[in-house]
């Protein structure tokens, strides 16, 4: 079941200031960082030069929009939409055909070291999963890897990943900024945060046995992440995506890989990737809400408060939980290990 809303006037005009901060740090930040490879820099800036006249427009109609809501109210949602569709997929072409020219596009070494470990009890609704990635709303980028053993002995794995934790293009230590946010938009396997992933999840023996199967929830970025690695083979197998906020549609999944993802009707980041999700495969469920007053579009908190109206009978999202919990049937209630990751990155080293 869907429902959908119209964004309002402080939602535009928070998009259209997020824009004007998001060119300031490209301009700033990402063509300083061009110029430490004249030869190349004059193509990348040309690049950069177009697609922030294009970030412009779309600053320029958010704001706009928002002084002449009143008048035009129905359109402002899908014309934003359209514009984020076509800027934000520009900036990751551009990301991924400099990426081996810009730190932190691709280029960064990355490291992951487990943290600590603790018992628990697997997840068994929305409500829990979204705590789960809560947890994880830290400074620092932590992954949380659980895993539970079959009466078989094989082993079902939940990772979880965060969304992105530094608000910059700058690169430092921290792979989950807004450069490798928009390097995973644009490419498969590219992005520092998600090679840290991925090195983390092989720390933690996943697909070292044979039948090892991975459930992968993620939350902005991290469902990015989620859907780069679902959509490609692995030694393991991936038998369920559970995508919070984030933009899953680009990636071509497989058609019997079990998705629910979870987008509110406010929220633009699910659009970054300038499509919307599989609405044809039964398989893959988009459940839309409403962000409760108080919170903005994109806010996890919001999420959590609206997963209990989700986890309410009177809702209206049934096909949403049922495929929830068809995902976490297999280990909905059961005793689990697990461990905390911190990932981390060398922007200025090769990978």
């Amino acid at each position: 079941m869907t429902h959908t809303i119209l964004a309002d006037t402080l939602e535009v005009q928070r998009v259209g200031v997020a824009v004007g901060a998001a060119m300031v740090a490209l301009e700033t930040q990402a063509i300083s960082t061009l110029s430490l490879r004249p030869v190349s820099a004059a193509v990348a800036l040309a690049e950069i030069g177009l697609l922030l006249q294009k970030m412009a427009h779309l600053r320029d109609s958010c704001l706009a929009a928002a002084e002449a809501y009143a008048s035009c109210e129905a359109g402002v949602p899908v014309q934003v939409k359209d514009l984020v569709g076509t800027v934000v997929p520009a900036l990751a072409a551009v990301a991924t055909q400099q990426a081996t020219m810009i730190p932190g596009f691709g280029r960064a070494a990355v490291y992951s070291q487990r943290m600590s470990t603790f018992d628990q009890v697997a997840p068994a609704n929305l409500q829990a999963i979204i705590a789960r990635l809560q947890a994880a709303e830290q400074p620092a980028a932590r992954l949380r890897i659980e895993q539970t053993v079959n009466a078989n002995g094989t082993r079902e794995f939940m990772v979880f990943i965060p969304g992105t934790r530094q608000m910059s293009f700058m690169p430092t230590d921290n792979p989950f900024n807004l450069t490798n946010a928009v390097t995973a938009v644009g490419s498969v396997g590219k992005a520092a945060s998600e090679r840290g992933v991925a090195l983390a999840m092989k720390q933690a023996g996943i697909g070292a046995l044979q039948g090892d199967t991975v459930t992968l929830v993620g939350y902005s970025q991290g469902a990015t992440i989620a859907a780069n690695i679902a959509s490609q083979p692995q030694s393991f197998k991936i038998r369920g995506l559970i995508a919070i906020a984030g933009p899953i549609s680009a990636r071509p999944l497989p058609a019997s890989l079990q998705v629910a993802a979870l987008e509110n009707s406010t929220d633009l980041v699910p659009l970054l990737d300038g499509s919307t999700n599989n609405v044809n495969n039964t398989n893959q469920i988009t459940a839309h809400i409403q962000t409760p007053q108080g919170f903005n579009g994109h806010d996890l908190d919001g999420y959590a408060q609206d997963a209990l109206r989700i986890e309410s009978d009177k809702a209206g999202f049934a096909t949403f939980n049922r495929e929830l919990q068809e995902i976490l049937r297999p280990i909905s209630g059961r005793p689990v290990t697990g461990s905390w990751y911190q990932i981390n990155q060398n922007p200025w080293a090769a990978p």
